[in-house]
Order: C-alpha cells, then structure tokens, then sequence
C-alpha cells in the first residue's frame, strides 16, 4: 500500500543485499570459504551460483525397465536439502522483517534480496545488513506509476 500511495515522481531508497542466498549460504555454513569465494570473484558465473542452490532440492528420479516395462521407479531422498533451502530462504525473508521490527521504520516493500524504503532510513538499513556480516549497496530509485520504479542506473523495474 505505501508504493500505491506514493506520488509518481517520488524518490526512495532500494537497499539490496549482495548475493544474498550466496552470501547465507556460507554464513550458515553450508559451503566453505573457498567455494564462496571463488565463485564472488567470477561475476560471470552469478546464474549459476543461484542454480546450484535452487537444484540441490531437485529430486533425481531413475526408472528402471525389463524388456520394456517398468520395473521399478527410484526418486531421491531430498528432505535435508530443502530444509537447508528452507533455512537459507526464510533467513532471507525474516531479514526483512526484522529491517521493520527492530529499527521500527515503514518499509515501502522488499523482495527476497532487497528492502524499499525512505531516503532518511537508507543509511540505518545498510548499517543493519552490514552489522549482520551482510554486504549491500544502496541505490536511490523514483517511482514512475504504480507498478514500476526506475533504479539509479536508469533501468526500469516492476514492483
């Protein structure tokens, strides 16, 4: 609601956390430092970093045939795996939550990796990720209508 009522024109802060499932990844300690970092230092591998985490929870399935027919069908056992994307996605999700609980400011709307909020609250935001180890950039963004915005970079985005 506070996006809708926002004027056209008005200017507001998009605090995004740097490769924020990446990032919990290896603050939890699911990957090692080395394979977070070696994969930061490689920007053009960014696609597949994300599909790595989001595959570890794609069940593998065999099926196996005699003369033709199915014999049998085997899926993999992936219970932990999506307990361990659970864990790092609603980290990601309570993180923004608690942007709005313990600094008590109004947030305009998130998505999973960043939080829109007012110019004024830009700097106690960033200084929050970044009490929590986490690595953001600060970007000033104008809403255009009711359903997109446009970033510092001049790049339209939807709501």
């Amino acid at each position: 609601d506070m996006f809708q009522n926002m004027a056209n024109g008005e200017i507001f802060n998009y605090v995004d956390i740097s490769h924020c499932f990446w990032r919990i990844a290896y603050l939890k300690g699911y990957i090692k430092e080395n394979l977070y970092k070696s994969i930061l230092n490689k920007p053009d591998l960014k696609t597949y970093r994300n599909m790595a985490l989001a595959c570890i929870i794609a069940p593998i399935k065999k099926e196996y045939y005699r003369r033709g027919e199915l014999l049998i069908s085997v899926t993999e056992e992936k219970n932990l795996h999506r307990t361990i994307y659970d864990n790092i996605r609603f980290t990601a999700y309570n993180l923004m939550g608690d942007v709005q609980r313990e600094l008590g400011i109004n947030v305009i709307g998130y998505r999973t990796d960043g939080i829109m909020i007012h110019a004024e609250d830009a700097e106690k935001v960033v200084a929050f990720f970044e009490s929590r180890s986490y690595h953001c950039s600060n970007k000033e963004c104008v809403k255009i209508d009711d359903k997109h915005y446009q970033n510092s970079k001049g790049e339209n985005k939807r709501f």
